[in-house]
């Protein structure tokens, strides 16, 4: 299920980490509609891996003292999942708060796509990350769009979210070109500080051998999203016209 969440103002001012601020209302609002054993297992389970949402998105924008972000006209935002029980709740909001800012909601879409489409475009931060190991340890590596393994880990990362979502197997051809770079800030609560995370806004072309294949790869694509999401929901995705 994908919703477009239309915002009752014509200009929001926040700042880089309202993403973190964004995805902590998306989890109190779950919290009011499902109970504390179902909100167990939805972290237990990383259930809040396959939800996605896209950046606040509007006609302008305008950045301020270099921390300060301005978004002006017709303001929205998507957020989505394969697994409908986790966005249906935000079906029924009549505002949203980014920390201490509260908008009302216009009016909530649901958005279906009965097209097939061949390329999209993200809409957040696409986050892709390799291990390494190194003396024991293990650490994280934020991959580039031109590192030479980007593509190959994000076509594992798109066939592992579909083995999950289908119980099946997929075989597809895919090409990706970078937009441009982003950075957000998500809050680190065992260090009590934000944390910059940098990535890709990137466009992505997809090709498999039948329209059923193809059908269900364009649901996971842009109802799971595509890389590494977590709770400031990156990879959101959506069919470029």
């Amino acid at each position: 299920m994908i919703l477009k969440i239309n915002i009752d103002t014509d200009h929001i001012r926040t700042n880089f980490a309202y993403k973190s601020a964004l995805m902590g209302f998306y989890y109190k609002t779950m919290s009011k509609y499902y109970n504390e054993k179902f909100m167990r297992s939805f972290h237990d389970q990383t259930m809040i891996k396959y939800v996605v949402m896209s950046d606040l998105l509007g006609d302008k924008f305008k950045v301020t003292n270099k921390t300060q972000l301005n978004i002006y006209d017709n303001i929205h935002f998507y957020i989505a999942s394969f697994y409908d029980k986790l966005v249906e709740p935000f079906m029924y909001i009549d505002h949203i708060k980014i920390g201490e800012s509260k908008f009302n909601v216009d009016k909530i879409e649901i958005i279906r796509y009965t097209k097939l489409y061949n390329e999209f475009e993200s809409l957040s931060l696409v986050n892709l990350t390799k291990t390494i190991y190194k003396n024991n340890k293990k650490y994280y590596q934020r991959l580039n769009v031109q590192d030479s393994e980007y593509i190959t880990l994000l076509e594992r990362n798109i066939k592992k979210k579909y083995s999950i979502a289908y119980g099946e197997n997929i075989d597809f051809d895919l090409s990706v070109s970078p937009i441009r770079t982003g950075l957000f800030y998500i809050k680190d609560k065992r260090k009590n500080k934000m944390i910059p995370i940098r990535g890709w806004y990137i466009k992505l072309n997809i090709k498999s051998k039948n329209r059923e294949q193809h059908r269900k790869l364009q649901r996971i694509i842009t109802e799971m999203g595509i890389g590494y999401t977590n709770l400031a929901g990156f990879g959101f995705m959506k069919p470029k016209s």
